[in-house]
Parts: C-alpha cells; structure tokens; sequence
C-alpha cells in the first residue's frame, strides 16, 4: 500500500469520527446502553487514526512542539476509548477530555502558526476549545460540551476532507 493509500484510509478515518461525533452530540447519553458504547468506540477510534494522518501529513512543518502536542491529544484520545469509569476518585472521560483539548488546541496553534496544511481544521479545533471552555465559565458546561464537541468533529471533518480531494499532494 502506497502513502496515498494510507492518507485517503485517514482521511476516511477523520472524516468518519467527526460526522460521527457530530451526530453523536444529538443523543442523550445513557451509561451502559451497548450501542452507545460502541458508536462512541466507533468515534474514538476513528479520531484517534485520523489525527495520525494529520500529524503524519505534515509532521516535517510542525517539528518537534507539534509532536509533544500531538502526542498529548493522542493520549487523551487513548484514555477515553472503552468504557468510562471513575479510577481513584478521578473521573477518566473527563480528565481525557482536557488532555485533548490541551494537546488538539497546541497542535491546532502549530499547524496554523507553520502554515501546514489548510486553516480551517486548527480553526474548528481551537474555536471547539474556547466555545468549551467559555461555556463552562459562564455556568453551561452541557451548551458548551455540545457545542464544542460539534466543532471539534466539524474540524475532524475538514482535516479528513483535505486528504481526500482529488488535487491532494498528500494522496498523489
């Protein structure tokens, strides 16, 4: 498989987690109910691949501070995948989440800051941090997880959709 192959397949992957996390903001959750758990896995795991294609994509831009923040949002991905529990008083979805709002909003601020790549999906993820975190300082943390979580997925969205036009360097 060539590296074209393998942006467009991240590309999906990016492309598939940001439609579904997306949609997902749309459903009230419900612990325990099976298929939840999966489309959130399904979510998980698509913005987890699709963020490698990012930092792969233009890893040779973004150097060595773009690495620690991907590797920081990758992280936060990593813990949130599978079910949620609450380990030593600490509640893991939470704490993964400003891990990737941290390591996301660093590696958006890169990506802008060196040029690489288009500037709507860094747009999309710092606007997600800011509305989230706006949000939860005026009082509605649940207006601003939802509105956050629509932005984070549209910048999914707009990463993975660069990788698949058919004019990509990335996928030539």
């Amino acid at each position: 498989m060539n590296d074209g192959a393998v942006f467009r397949l991240l590309g999906v992957a990016a492309v598939a987690g940001g439609v579904l996390r997306v949609a997902s903001a749309f459903v009230p959750w419900a612990p325990g109910v099976w298929w939840l758990e999966l489309l959130y896995l399904a979510v998980d795991l698509s913005l987890l691949f699709g963020l490698m294609g990012v930092y792969f994509a233009y890893r040779a831009k973004v150097g060595l501070f773009g690495l620690a923040a991907f590797a920081i949002a990758e992280a936060g991905i990593a813990s949130i995948v599978g079910p949620d529990s609450v380990a030593f008083g600490i509640d893991t979805y939470l704490m993964g989440v400003h891990i990737i709002t941290v390591g996301l909003t660093l590696f958006a601020i890169q990506l802008l800051v060196t040029r690489a790549g288009p500037w709507v999906a860094p747009v999309w993820w710092i606007g997600s941090a800011v509305f989230g975190a706006g949000a939860v300082v005026a009082g509605n943390p649940e207006i601003g997880f939802m509105v956050g979580g629509i932005m984070f997925g549209l910048g999914f969205v707009a990463a993975g959709l660069d990788f698949l036009r058919p004019s990509s360097s990335l996928t030539s």
